[in-house]
């Protein structure tokens, strides 16, 4: 089933910088290639250990969006698996470097907790790099709470990686 037909509400809309064009959408196959583009660009990007080889296309979440610009390119992403006991794992949380602070984080990540919600889950989770400090005041100001490694055996982690939880109502 693709994530367009999973998630039945519109993507989260917030008060916030928004420029025209900024879109947040579900993922479908005609994204595929912008994409693998935007990863690629990501990886070259990162010197600050902010990102390691995480960003691809081989584990493409059920619950996946992409926002796109006025010239419909990929300019971020996120993902909602599930991991079990009514927890969800938000994933692939990315957005363009020169696209930060402008909103599109917030609209990327309410997207996965609004699909959680409606899912039922009790809790989302998600992991950050050390050495990102930005992603984790972020996450920190978006409700998140600093957390232990979750209890799953099916999601591997990176080493070293710094875990943030919400509960859900």
């Amino acid at each position: 089933m693709k994530p367009e037909q999973i998630f039945e509400h519109e993507p989260v809309s917030q008060e916030s910088e928004e420029k025209p064009g900024d879109n947040i959408v579900p993922y479908t196959e005609e994204y595929k290639d912008r994409v693998e583009k935007f990863y690629a660009v990501l990886r070259d990007e990162s010197k600050k250990g902010e990102i390691t080889d995480s960003p691809d296309m081989e584990t493409i979440p059920e619950n996946f969006w992409v926002a796109t610009n006025e010239a419909d390119e990929v300019i971020g992403t996120v993902g909602l698996d599930y991991a079990g006991n009514d927890i969800g794992y938000v994933k692939k949380m990315f957005v363009q470097t020169q696209m930060r602070g402008r909103g599109i984080g917030e609209r990327l990540l309410g997207s996965s907790v609004e699909c959680a919600k409606q899912k039922g889950y009790k809790k989302i989770f998600l992991a950050a790099m050390p050495k990102n400090t930005r992603a984790q005041k972020f996450y920190k100001k978006n409700g998140f709470k600093k957390a232990g490694k979750p209890a799953t055996d099916t999601i591997i982690f990176n080493e070293g990686a710094v875990f943030f939880e919400m509960e859900l109502e």
